[in-house]
């Protein structure tokens, strides 16, 4: 399947959209939501008991972003200069960062116990995304992961090298995919390995991760460039990898809480859950590249604004914490309705997203010449010029 780079792959906006509500769901319902925000802006939250065992799987969000991400920069790569692939994440990722980190500092200025000396350094880790926190969103771990993903991609685009990148990336995913078995298999028995594996060090080299990750570049590459024995293998093998990865960390939320061992945690639905819905992601993501094409013809006029959903999904996911919860336990307080309380915190993160998208262009309007400036002299001191060069492209 040849596809130009760019046509709009509607689905997988949706689907991206989809996974940002499961972890907002998941932060304001279920019983792993962000704690620390909620004993910095004072805790009497409402509780949500008959939602909590399956908002709990909304964690999973995070594994369908990784696999689009996958997909989605390994299609945006290909062919392209390093130089334009390293300005399109910055200009993709920097501007909502501003806007919503400095929207969730005010927030835990003026409505939180927080106190100033916490809040600046996390702060200013947020403003520049630095790889280890603490930030002002809990979620922004995850921008710091994909920037370590983005960053291999960078470097096999600079080495010229995207012709083999299923060799590249395919002995990588088989090794993190086999790690992941293994954890799943071993890491009860054996401590320190899963002590090793939940560290700042793993998540930055893309040991937790790798899998999905590289699972979504091979979707890529089957669905678009052309499927061989071995990208159906890495393909396979990363989907275990991610499956296991999944399970795994289900497992270990279930099994903490079930001290009493009177529930089989096997035949418990927040154990499977989450990787239904990961693996339902997935296949919705095939059928809808596999049907893009009649998606987009019969629902045309539907086509602008699907393309903004999928553009909401970024902001909404940096600043639907601690914006939200503020306003869930605002409204409790004042309506004791745990119902309402969600529903309003709902309304105001999709509002303030919806301010963040429509301020990206102008800060990244702003930033523009400057930025481009700094590339120049980088390029001319530290860069060869050829790095503003198409790189050679999978056919």
């Amino acid at each position: 399947m040849q596809t130009n780079r760019t046509t709009h792959l509607a689905g997988l906006d949706l689907i991206r959209l989809t996974a940002a509500m499961f972890v907002v769901f998941d932060h304001f319902t279920s019983s792993g939501r962000n704690q620390w925000v909620i004993n910095a802006i004072g805790g009497g939250m409402p509780s949500y008991p008959a939602l909590s065992p399956v908002t709990d799987a909304g964690s999973v969000g995070v594994d369908i972003f990784f696999v689009i991400s996958g997909l989605v920069i390994a299609y945006s790569a290909n062919g392209n200069s390093p130089r334009r692939f390293a300005e399109s994440r910055f200009f993709r990722l920097m501007p909502s960062v501003w806007v919503a980190s400095t929207i969730s500092a005010l927030v835990l200025m003026f409505a939180s116990n927080v106190q100033w000396r916490w809040l600046l350094p996390a702060y200013m880790r947020s403003l520049i995304l630095m790889p280890v926190g603490p930030w002002v969103e809990g979620s922004y771990w995850t921008l710091a992961v994909e920037i370590v993903f983005y960053t291999v991609i960078f470097v096999i685009l600079c080495k010229n090298k995207f012709g083999e990148v299923d060799k590249i990336l395919g002995f990588g995913g088989i090794a993190v995919s086999l790690l992941a078995v293994a954890r799943f298999m071993l890491a009860s028995s054996y401590p320190h390995f899963e002590l090793a594996l939940v560290s700042w060090p793993a998540k930055l080299l893309l040991l937790n991760n790798g899998s999905e990750f590289v699972f979504g570049v091979f979707l890529y590459l089957t669905l678009f460039i052309g499927m061989t024995p071995f990208r159906l293998g890495v393909l396979a093998l990363c989907f275990v990898g991610s499956c296991m990865q999944i399970s795994h960390a289900s497992f270990a939320v279930i099994h903490s809480r079930n001290a009493a061992g009177n529930e089989s945690i096997f035949g418990s639905i927040e154990m499977w859950l989450p990787l239904s819905l990961w693996v339902a992601a997935v296949l919705a993501m095939i059928l809808s590249i596999r049907l893009n094409a009649v998606i987009t013809n019969r629902f045309r006029s539907m086509m602008p604004a699907v393309r903004q959903l999928g553009l909401l999904t970024y902001p909404l996911y940096l600043i639907h914490s601690p914006l939200g919860l503020l306003v869930m336990q605002r409204v409790y307080w004042t309506a004791h309705s745990p119902t309402l309380a969600l529903f309003a915190a709902i309304i105001v993160v999709l509002l303030a997203a919806a301010g963040i998208l429509l301020a990206e262009p102008a800060v990244r309007t702003m930033v523009r010449p400057s930025v481009c400036r700094g590339l120049d002299v980088m390029q001319g001191w530290v860069f060869s010029a050829r790095l503003a060069q198409p790189t050679n492209r999978l056919e």
